[in-house]
């Protein structure tokens, strides 16, 4: 259970998804994530406008582990420094109620 944990998101542009998702599946299986006992799921969330991939990891409070589930999901997926990455806790997501598209960016930055 991941109660305690959150979900790292990168919103995309239509098109590049299916390689995308197709690579980060492929990274998860082939134990490319260090702290791999850390994630635990991803889902694609295919929008009208956007998709959207997100990472799941069971605990959100050793930000250096969020930092390099980030950093290896930027790697696996080759995607350039600039791509902004959202983090937001399940429980700050049950308190507001709302979903992915109520939360601000973060610059890359673990809130």
């Amino acid at each position: 259970m991941n109660v305690k944990g959150g979900k790292w998101s990168i919103r995309l542009r239509k098109g590049v998804a299916d390689r995308l998702w197709e690579d980060l599946i492929l990274a998860l299986i082939g134990d490319q994530f260090e702290d791999e006992d850390e994630v635990c799921g991803c889902v694609l969330s295919v929008r009208i406008q956007e998709d959207i991939i997100s990472i799941w990891n069971k605990d959100e409070s050793n930000s250096q582990v969020l930092n390099r589930i980030r950093d290896t999901t930027r790697r696996v997926l080759n995607l350039p420094p600039s791509t902004t990455f959202e983090y937001k806790s399940h429980n700050e997501s049950l308190q507001d109620k709302g979903s992915f598209r109520k939360l601000p960016a973060t610059n890359d930055r673990v809130v």
